[in-house]
C-alpha cells in the first residue's frame, strides 16, 4: 500500500479521507514495518525543453545526430540508480541509469535534472542557452 502524507507541525499528517484509510490498514497489520521515503518533486517541462533546446542547438553547430549525443550523455552524465534483482540462485545488482523523461522510478527528479544539465554543459564545453536564447529559439511557452 503507498500512502502520501506530509509534515506539519512538525508531525506526519494526512488528508482526513487518507487518514482515515491509514488508520484502518495500521490496526489490521500491527507489527508491520514501514518505510518512509521523501517524494521528490519530478523534473519540469521547463527542464526538458531547456534541454532539447541545448541538445539541439549543440548538434546543430556540430554535426552530430541529437538521439545519438542523448545516448551517450546519458552514459555520461546521468545519474544511477541500483535495482536488485532476486532469484532462485540469489540476487543481483544492477546498475541502470536514470533517463530525462519516461514517468516512472527512471525518471530523473527535478534537483537530479538540474545536474545533469550542468554536468552536460560541462562535459561538452557548451553552454546552456539563457532565458533569451531559449525565447528567440523558440523553446518558452507563449
Amino acid at each position: 500500500m503507498e500512502v502520501r502524507g506530509f509534515i506539519q507541525g512538525g508531525e506526519l499528517a494526512f488528508r482526513p479521507a487518507v487518514a482515515a484509510l491509514w488508520r484502518t490498514w495500521m490496526h489490521a497489520h500491527e507489527g508491520a514495518r514501514i518505510l518512509i521515503t521523501e517524494d521528490k518533486e519530478e523534473r519540469s517541462n521547463g527542464q526538458l525543453r531547456l534541454y532539447r533546446a541545448w541538445l539541439n542547438n549543440l548538434c546543430g553547430q556540430t554535426g552530430n545526430d541529437p538521439d545519438e549525443i542523448h545516448e551517450w550523455l546519458i552514459e555520461k552524465c546521468a545519474p544511477v540508480i541500483v535495482s536488485i534483482i532476486k532469484g532462485p540462485k540469489g540476487s543481483v545488482e544492477v546498475e541502470q541509469k536514470k533517463r530525462t523523461s519516461g514517468g516512472h522510478r527512471l525518471s530523473m527528479d527535478k534537483l537530479e535534472m538540474h545536474e545533469f544539465l550542468e554536468r552536460c554543459a560541462q562535459l561538452t564545453g557548451y553552454p546552456l542557452p539563457t532565458p533569451e536564447e531559449l525565447d528567440a529559439m523558440g523553446y518558452l511557452p507563449r
